[in-house]
Protein backbone atom coordinates (compact mmCIF):
# COMPACT_ATOMS: atom_id res chain seq x y z
CA UNK A 1 0.00 0.00 0.00
CA UNK A 2 1.32 3.45 -1.14
CA UNK A 3 1.61 6.01 1.23
CA UNK A 4 0.92 10.21 0.77
CA UNK A 5 4.29 10.34 1.49
CA UNK A 6 5.67 8.04 -1.40
CA UNK A 7 3.25 9.62 -3.82
CA UNK A 8 4.08 13.53 -2.92
CA UNK A 9 7.71 12.54 -3.12
CA UNK A 10 7.40 10.81 -6.33
CA UNK A 11 4.84 13.57 -8.04
CA UNK A 12 7.74 16.03 -6.80
CA UNK A 13 10.43 14.61 -9.05
CA UNK A 14 8.08 15.78 -12.47
CA UNK A 15 9.52 18.14 -14.40
CA UNK A 16 6.03 20.12 -14.72
CA UNK A 17 5.35 20.44 -10.88
CA UNK A 18 6.79 23.07 -8.49
CA UNK A 19 5.34 22.50 -5.45
CA UNK A 20 2.97 19.06 -4.62
CA UNK A 21 1.08 17.99 -1.41
CA UNK A 22 -1.02 14.79 -1.77
CA UNK A 23 -3.10 13.85 1.36
CA UNK A 24 -5.10 10.34 1.71
CA UNK A 25 -8.84 10.89 1.96
CA UNK A 26 -10.99 8.03 3.20
CA UNK A 27 -12.65 6.20 0.77
CA UNK A 28 -16.02 4.34 0.93
CA UNK A 29 -14.88 1.06 0.07
CA UNK A 30 -11.35 -0.11 1.25
CA UNK A 31 -9.50 1.38 -1.42
CA UNK A 32 -6.60 4.00 -0.25
CA UNK A 33 -7.69 7.40 -2.56
CA UNK A 34 -5.64 10.81 -2.64
CA UNK A 35 -5.79 14.20 -3.37
CA UNK A 36 -2.84 15.72 -5.13
CA UNK A 37 -2.72 19.54 -4.61
CA UNK A 38 -0.30 20.56 -7.20
CA UNK A 39 1.96 23.85 -8.17
CA UNK A 40 2.66 23.53 -11.91
CA UNK A 41 6.42 24.78 -12.75
CA UNK A 42 5.85 28.29 -14.96
CA UNK A 43 5.59 27.79 -18.66
CA UNK A 44 5.06 24.17 -18.28
CA UNK A 45 3.70 23.01 -21.29
CA UNK A 46 1.93 20.18 -19.66
CA UNK A 47 -1.57 19.94 -19.16
CA UNK A 48 -4.02 18.83 -16.25
CA UNK A 49 -4.98 16.15 -19.04
CA UNK A 50 -1.81 14.97 -19.93
CA UNK A 51 -0.29 15.19 -16.36
CA UNK A 52 -3.25 13.30 -15.04
CA UNK A 53 -2.50 10.39 -17.98
CA UNK A 54 1.04 10.54 -16.98
CA UNK A 55 0.43 10.03 -13.05
CA UNK A 56 -1.77 7.17 -14.33
CA UNK A 57 0.39 5.51 -16.00
CA UNK A 58 3.19 5.82 -13.04
CA UNK A 59 1.12 4.74 -10.54
CA UNK A 60 -1.18 1.91 -12.00
CA UNK A 61 -4.86 1.39 -10.56
CA UNK A 62 -4.16 4.29 -7.56
CA UNK A 63 -7.16 6.95 -6.92
CA UNK A 64 -5.57 9.62 -6.97
CA UNK A 65 -7.44 13.10 -7.86
CA UNK A 66 -5.63 16.33 -9.01
CA UNK A 67 -6.44 19.87 -8.00
CA UNK A 68 -4.55 22.34 -9.99
CA UNK A 69 -3.54 25.37 -7.50
CA UNK A 70 -2.07 28.68 -8.24
CA UNK A 71 -0.26 27.98 -4.99
CA UNK A 72 -0.33 26.16 -2.02
CA UNK A 73 -1.75 27.65 1.30
CA UNK A 74 0.61 28.06 3.84
CA UNK A 75 0.04 29.31 7.70
CA UNK A 76 1.88 32.09 9.13
CA UNK A 77 5.14 29.74 9.88
CA UNK A 78 5.10 29.23 6.21
CA UNK A 79 3.77 25.62 6.68
CA UNK A 80 1.74 23.97 4.18
CA UNK A 81 -1.92 24.43 5.82
CA UNK A 82 -3.08 20.99 5.66
CA UNK A 83 -6.75 21.91 7.22
CA UNK A 84 -6.94 24.31 4.32
CA UNK A 85 -6.33 22.01 1.89
CA UNK A 86 -8.51 19.33 3.79
CA UNK A 87 -11.46 21.67 3.23
CA UNK A 88 -10.92 22.30 -0.15
CA UNK A 89 -11.48 18.33 -0.60
CA UNK A 90 -14.50 18.68 1.04
CA UNK A 91 -15.91 21.47 -0.79
CA UNK A 92 -14.46 21.92 -4.27
CA UNK A 93 -15.76 19.12 -6.90
CA UNK A 94 -12.39 17.99 -7.73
Amino acid sequence: MLSARYIENELFTHHAIREVCVLPVSAQDDESEFHAFIVPMHNSPSSLYELQKELAEHFGGLSLRIVMLHELPKTAFGRVSLEALRSLCCTADV
